[in-house]
């Protein structure tokens, strides 16, 4: 679903030149969960925006689903991004003026998807993650795992085939955080989902497939030890 051919991140900070990724050869196949480490600076989310396309000012070749995403156009990029990528972000992201149906919703709002289909999506997905009396709520007035549940409805509101997860549970409680977790693995079922967190926490890293670690601008194949994510040897 995903390869990653000799991708290297470079940025300029004045004279100085810091190299994030280098040469990374990498590759992800459909219905995988995978859990991506490292210290803080290692360019977990540096890889995270290349793999879904907000950032192209990488070296190599990245390809999704057969296309090479340098290869697409702004417009050809923004509607692969909208359609086939959802996006969960440590701090949400909802709009306040928006109700939560309504900022599930947005998605649709870019895309040749009726008003009717996309209102009956977003109560289905606000249903399925806990929050169908919370439909005509905004945010101002939810908790913080009740946003996070919005956000990850927001995200699936397109049908994705790919979640992209950066720090998902880092505002939320220990609680909160594992209530999430197992809706993640529920939600990667239901909608058949390739599935990428990055996260510095254990306990979000435990809910995958394989753990990788980013050091030294390398992904290097992982395992979770004593509390730490460690390379293998």
């Amino acid at each position: 679903m995903i390869r990653l051919e000799h991708v290297s991140r470079v940025f300029q900070d004045g004279t100085k030149r810091l190299e994030i990724l280098n040469e990374l050869d990498w590759s992800l196949e459909t219905g995988q969960s995978i859990a991506v480490m490292g210290r803080s600076g290692s360019g977990k989310s540096t890889l995270l925006n290349i793999l879904g396309g907000l950032d192209r000012e990488y070296e190599g070749k990245v390809f999704f689903d057969g296309q090479e995403l340098k290869q697409l156009n702004d417009r050809q990029i923004a509607q692969l991004r909208n359609q086939k990528i959802g996006y969960i972000f440590q701090s949400f992201h909802l709009l306040d003026q928006l109700t939560c149906e309504e900022n599930v919703m947005l998605p649709s709002w870019f895309a040749e998807m009726s008003h009717d289909a996309a209102l009956q999506r977003a109560k289905d997905l606000l249903t399925r993650v806990g929050l169908a009396h919370k439909i005509g709520t905004r945010p101002q007035r939810l908790s913080g795992g009740e946003k996070q549940r919005v956000a990850i409805a927001r995200a699936l509101m397109m049908k994705p085939a790919l979640l992209l997860c950066d720090e998902p549970t880092g505002n939320l409680d220990e609680a909160t955080g594992e209530e999430i977790l197992q809706l993640f693995l529920r939600l990667q079922k239901e909608e058949h989902l390739t599935l990428i967190l990055v996260t510095h926490e254990i306990r979000t890293a435990e809910i995958a497939d394989q753990v990788f670690v980013l050091q030294q601008g390398k992904l290097v194949q992982g395992k979770l030890e004593d509390g730490h994510a460690v390379a293998h040897s």
